[in-house]
């Protein structure tokens, strides 16, 4: 989530300004903080029944394993895992209402936090999850700092459709031939047929 909303920047007299991103935890010191500033902090997870299902197959990914290269006979399967939902509160603190602004404009493109068609790409697992925008953006009343200064304040409310898998998935082999016999279910004497894929 960090790195999604990583890399923006603000018009300014001397032309540009990064807007930084950092967790809610541990929190700064008043004196640190600089603005504007987009403060992430994480939210519940929970599991999302809605969406889940029972099955066995293939599993795409297992950190910590390594991957079967191109033409291996063999992969890793498992129980479907269990899907979550994970919840972020993301908020914007501008010392301007311009900039509040502007941030709100590059924050609902579609690569940031767009009303419908949201995703966020971990590229570790190389999968694209489903972001979707709960609410947001709201702009409360502007507050005051323990300095005395006004904030002005953007909060948003992300879901994550992310999945955990609580079982170790297991490495098999696939199947590389195949041969065998029919024979008369009554006697079970008589061979009706044989079978044998490599002939």
């Amino acid at each position: 989530m960090k790195a999604k909303l990583s890399d923006i920047a603000v018009s300014a007299p001397s032309g540009s300004l990064a807007v930084p991103v950092r967790f809610s935890t541990p929190e700064p010191e008043v004196g640190d903080m600089t603005y504007p500033v987009i403060v992430i902090e994480r939210g519940t997870i929970s599991p999302a029944p809605d969406r889940m299902h029972q099955g066995w197959g293939l599993v795409p990914f297992v950190e910590g394993k390594p991957e079967p290269s191109a033409g291996d006979l063999w992969n890793y399967y498992g129980d479907w895992p269990i899907p979550h939902d994970v919840h972020y509160q993301i908020s914007v603190l501008c010392r301007t209402q311009t900039h509040q602004t502007e941030l709100i404009g590059i924050l609902a493109r579609g690569d940031r936090l767009p009303a419908k068609y949201g995703y966020l790409e971990i590229p570790q697992t190389q999968r694209c999850l489903p972001l979707n925008l709960v609410s947001g953006p709201e702009s409360p009343t502007p507050i005051t700092d323990t300095n005395g200064k006004r904030l002005f304040t953007t909060h948003y409310l992300v879901q994550v459709q992310t999945e955990f898998m609580p079982w170790e998935a297991q490495r098999y082999e696939l199947i590389q031939h195949v041969r065998g016999e029919i024979v008369d279910a009554q006697t079970k004497k008589w061979t009706l047929a044989t079978f044998d894929d490599q002939t």
